[in-house]
């Protein structure tokens, strides 16, 4: 909408009405510019935040790995052994609490599903002959009067989830001739065997060619370790708890040699990880904490930077506060004797050496000490970032909420401003009208009186 004064910009006293209304809601509205600065430094602060929160969450997983000892135990894993036509007996994997050392497994049979697959066969256009249940493995699939094999097949298959059958049709001829159904479980194991029987009424096991035969029965995997006079059976053939933190896949019958090592370089690697994780957040606080950055004098950077060394260099407790042992082996309580040292600027060291001579060889009394030295640092991290609870989700919260009230603050300015300044303009636009009617009349009065004047003149 035009300016009501846009019409007649000054045309009777020659002032711009419009500039000096533009000037008098621009000192109004240096509040609302005050405020708005606040709003963009809010959004600066929140922006920092998330990178705080970035580099103190890579602290915090970083410390978990070695606090867990999850990042310690880190292995490889080698299988050989094949049967006679070559195959591999099994495949194995390795995780978390896996056993160094060697183990030897002699796998016996397979865990196979069961198949089941029709003594004869039917035509092309063969089709049932009347209704009836088909039972498989207990439960009852409807067949239909008129049903082609392929009706049959499709009809169990629409039940497999219930049944744990699954059905298909193999043509023993070229030609097509002689169609056979073909019924497979859908696990392993001797626990999922099924049976196939008629329902209360009808003769379809015959009619379909079964005769209780299988060309498959189901059967579990079997398995001796280490030469051991008992089977160990399973319904599967991925085997997750025979061997601890191992997974095998058993895929021959034959004997396979499963040796597990640490991996080399797991505990260097996982300590070097928090040492960077360390420095970048220690990096981060440091450009944040100079003359004119955004989170200067931020009372969580504060806290970070004053904390960081001294959970550093803080030894392990020997002794708890009833003067019993705590698990912590007194020459190995200090992060230094890993190797992980603080330097004059703050960031961290790591001689891996210092670590190397205790790893793995005195294992228990390095994840001690870590579990103690990195909870304090897991700890610390997830005071600072933990959802909604966290120092930071705090902090924002609280700074959404003042934004939100200064928003609002703003908003109403504004909008109280925009009805002064059409006011205004109405005013002196009415001020401007007036002020030229009254032009009006004074030229048209000169003008008389100037014909007036020129006519006694001339008489």
């Amino acid at each position: 909408m035009a300016d009501p004064i846009s019409t007649i910009p000054g045309v009777s006293s020659g002032i711009d009405w419009a500039s000096v209304v533009d000037q008098i809601i621009a000192v109004e509205k240096k509040p609302a510019t005050r405020m708005q600065a606040t709003l963009d430094d809010n959004s600066k602060k929140h922006d920092a935040l998330e990178l705080l929160r970035q580099a103190v969450s890579a602290l915090q997983t970083a410390a978990d790995g070695l606090r867990t000892g999850k990042a310690l135990d880190a292995f490889t894993i080698g299988a050989t052994g094949t049967d006679g036509s070559g195959r591999s007996v099994l495949a194995a994997s390795v995780g978390t609490g896996a056993v160094t050392g060697t183990t030897s497994v002699a796998v016996t049979a397979l865990a196979t599903a069961q198949k089941t697959v029709a003594a004869s066969g039917w035509s092309a256009s063969q089709t049932l002959a009347a209704d009836g249940g088909l039972l498989l493995g207990g439960k009852s699939v409807a067949l239909k009067q008129g049903d082609t094999l392929a009706m049959v097949r499709d009809r169990i298959n629409l039940q497999t989830g219930t049944t744990g059958v699954q059905a298909s049709i193999v043509s023993m001829n070229a030609n097509g001739t002689d169609q056979r159904l073909v019924l497979t479980g859908t696990k392993t194991g001797l626990a999922n065997a099924f049976a196939v029987a008629d329902d209360t009424s009808g003769a379809l096991v015959a009619s379909l060619g079964f005769d209780g035969s299988n060309a498959v029965d189901a059967g579990d995997a079997s398995f001796t370790i280490d030469g051991g006079t008992t089977p160990v059976t399973r319904p599967t053939n991925v085997v997750t708890d025979a061997l601890p933190g191992v997974t095998l896949t058993l895929t021959a019958k034959g004997t396979s040699t499963i040796t597990v090592d640490r991996q080399a370089g797991a505990g260097a690697s996982a300590v070097q990880s928090f040492v960077d994780a360390y420095n970048r957040l220690q990096s981060y606080a440091k450009s944040q904490s100079v003359s004119g950055a955004t989170l200067q004098n931020d009372p969580i950077l504060r806290s970070i930077r004053a904390s960081l060394g001294t959970m550093t260099l803080t030894a392990a407790p020997v002794l708890d506060d009833n003067g019993n042992p705590t698990g912590i082996a007194a020459d190995l309580a200090a992060l230094g004797t890993l190797g992980v040292a603080v330097q004059k600027d703050g960031t961290l060291t790591f001689d891996r050496t210092k670590l190397d001579a205790n790893y793995p060889s005195r294992m228990e009394d390095v994840k001690a000490l870590l579990a103690d030295r990195m909870g304090d640092f897991y700890d610390f991290a997830r005071d600072i970032t933990a959802t909604s609870t966290g120092r930071i989700d705090k902090r924002e919260s609280d700074m959404d909420t003042q934004t939100a009230t200064i928003q609002a603050r703003i908003d109403a300015l504004n909008s109280r401003l925009d009805k002064k300044r059409t006011a205004l303009l109405l005013r002196y636009a009415k001020f401007e009208a007036s002020l030229g009617k009254l032009k009006s009349i004074g030229d048209t009065m000169s003008t008389q009186f100037t014909s007036l004047i020129n006519s006694t003149k001339n008489s």
